[in-house]
């Protein structure tokens, strides 16, 4: 059997919070309204302080009931209940902030990022800014989508500084020319095939290993990350 690592009631708290949305609370002898992550986060703490485990294990996520069963949750409750009061004693405060976020995936893995403020859904970032190099992933989809687009003055923003200053567009559009176009085309399959691959990062530093021996490096610059080589 596995064992819930501690201390996890906070955080399971967090996690149940994440679908909190899809979550409907029964009403006594009433019609079920919808959850909020504040009422989500109140009937987990009166589930635990009463020792109905169960209803708090309705109120964890999806992807948390995936890791751990029912019996599992229970069994860790029990066996900390020492510690499951202390953490019940901070939830009782409540949250001093409280951000309620949702992700929206399109494309060739983007995601579109949403705050909810002032009881509406707003948009984190520009939906529109599809060259973000925020990242070094971002900055990766971003160099893949400006090469597939062609889109040859934008490139040069993916070079480094130590380059940039004799690079023109001239030299971006020869990527395209007869005797690049097949290169050109075959580097941008091959990192679209990879974009999902695991990046080390270390500082301003970053690569990505894909193919049989092909590596991605990246470098931040000027606080946006930029394309040293891509094989």
């Amino acid at each position: 059997m596995r064992v819930l690592q501690r201390p996890s009631h906070l955080r399971m708290a967090l996690l149940g919070m994440l679908w909190a949305g899809a979550l409907l609370l029964p009403g006594a002898g009433c019609p079920q309204r919808a959850a909020t992550p504040k009422t989500t986060l109140k009937a987990y703490v009166t589930a635990l302080e009463s020792g109905d485990y169960s209803r708090a294990y309705d109120l964890m996520s999806r992807s948390f009931r995936k890791q751990f069963d029912r019996s599992e949750f229970i069994s860790h409750q029990r066996r900390n209940r020492k510690d499951v009061r202390a953490d019940l004693r901070q939830l009782r405060v409540g949250p001093t902030k409280l951000v309620v976020r949702a992700q929206f995936r399109y494309g060739d893995g983007a995601v579109l990022r949403l705050v909810r403020e002032g009881g509406a859904w707003k948009l984190a970032l520009d939906p529109v800014s599809f060259y973000s190099q925020r990242t070094p992933r971002e900055a990766l989809r971003s160099f893949v989508r400006a090469l597939q687009r062609r889109r040859y003055r934008l490139l040069l923003r993916f070079v480094p500084n130590q380059w940039r200053k004799v690079m023109t567009v001239a030299d971006t559009r020869r990527l395209f020319s007869k005797k690049q176009i097949e290169a050109t085309r075959r580097l941008i399959r091959n990192l679209k095939a990879n974009l999902k691959n695991r990046i080390e990062i270390q500082g301003d530093q970053a690569h990505m290993l894909y193919g049989d021996s092909y590596k991605v490096e990246l470098k931040r610059e000027d606080g946006v990350w930029k394309i040293v080589d891509a094989d």
